[in-house]
């Protein structure tokens, strides 16, 4: 049983998440990344970590404390966003920054609740360089110095900044060229991201964009710094997930936004119901990379047409394979959007079949 956890080290079959979560004999409790029996407070304090919002971050990977999140509870799991996994996150946010790795995310029921807003589940890269002399810079960017890492923690006015005197100290907030750099960590990385992880056993009620792959890219936080490496996330799985709402595509919800470098995604024995995987781009990069969508004995319970990937970067290669799916209904089929991209397809899917290459010239 694995857990997510840094890179080069062994992983433990212990629950985290914001340094708070159960297991799943609900024996344990995990408090400050140590692992200890639970007081009734402690446990109670665990628990509200799961029924208000599961958020991630690199810091929960980074003292060799690992973990599975399991929901396992017949309710709203927050009113925002359900799950975060954020490598990277909102300067105010104060999050550590680096790799969330080697992770299952399970059992989890997003109910209709009237109030909950956002994604189920939003996945967050990011990339920055090392400091030099005439760089600007504005709200939330990161830089290399000395080290460690440094964060503008001004205010999201969209201010963009010069930045002459290289940030040096050691801890806390000092103001260099009129800039608020903020010591954020020791542990030097240049990018950030999610790779290994799979998503399983989730049941999605509530009418929303399940999954959410995606950068920062405006005045309260900008993910990725012009020129910087290229975070692409890696080998995400989405294990027996359903679609429990209906008429996605009419509102514009997708089951899956990616807007990032994504290697590949896999779906396995899962229904997506009438909502699309959607890629689209708000300009952090011009190139987006390849990604391979590999969809394994999924139900197709939509009665008609569905529009199974939408595509809105320019010149995106995206390759589609399905086999051994399942359709329900004599009237369904799919169809891709390649927009100003390439969609290569090998499917089983009334539709698809025989339709190896979908592409549209701008």
């Amino acid at each position: 049983m694995g857990g997510f956890r840094k890179s080069g080290t062994e992983p433990l079959p212990v629950p985290l998440a914001g340094g708070r979560f159960v297991t799943n004999d609900m024996k344990y409790a995990v408090v400050q990344s140590d692992l200890v029996k639970p007081t009734p407070q402690a446990l109670k304090a665990a628990f509200r970590g799961v029924e208000e919002f599961v958020d991630i971050d690199a810091a929960a990977v980074s003292n060799d404390a690992y973990g599975i999140i399991t929901g396992g509870l017949d309710h709203d799991l927050a009113t925002r966003l359900a799950v975060a996994l954020n490598a990277h996150d909102y300067a105010v946010g104060n999050p550590e920054l680096g790799w969330i790795e080697d992770g299952v995310v399970e059992n989890c029921h997003d109910l209709d609740a009237e109030k909950t807003t956002g994604f189920f589940c939003r996945i967050l890269a990011g990339a920055w360089i090392d400091w030099k002399a005439g760089m600007e810079v504005q709200q939330s960017d990161t830089v290399v110095s000395g080290g460690r890492l440094y964060r503008v923690q001004a205010k999201p006015d969209g201010t963009v900044y010069k930045s002459l005197t290289r940030p040096a100290h050691t801890s806390g907030t000092l103001t260099l060229d009129g800039i608020p750099w903020g010591v954020v960590q020791n542990d030097v990385t240049y990018t950030a991201g999610v790779r290994n992880v799979v998503f399983r056993d989730i049941f999605l009620h509530k009418s929303r964009t399940a999954f959410s792959i995606h950068f920062d890219n405006g005045k309260y936080s900008r993910s990725c710094y012009p020129g910087a490496p290229i975070p692409r996330q890696e080998r995400m799985a989405f294990d027996n997930i359903h679609v429990l709402h209906e008429g996605q595509n009419a509102k514009g919800i997708t089951f899956l936004n990616i807007a990032t470098p994504v290697d590949v995604v896999t779906i396995l024995n899962s229904d997506l119901g009438d909502a699309s995987i959607q890629f689209a781009s708000n300009k952090a990069m011009k190139d987006y990379g390849k990604t391979v969508i590999n969809m394994i004995g999924c139900t197709f319970s939509n009665p008609g047409k569905m529009e199974l990937i939408i595509n809105k970067v320019p010149k995106k290669n995206i390759v589609l394979k399905t086999a051994g799916s399942v359709e329900l209904s004599d009237k369904f089929s799919a169809t891709v959007v390649p927009g100003t991209g390439i969609v290569s397809v090998d499917s089983d899917l009334t539709g698809l079949k025989n339709k190896p290459k979908q592409q549209n010239t701008p």
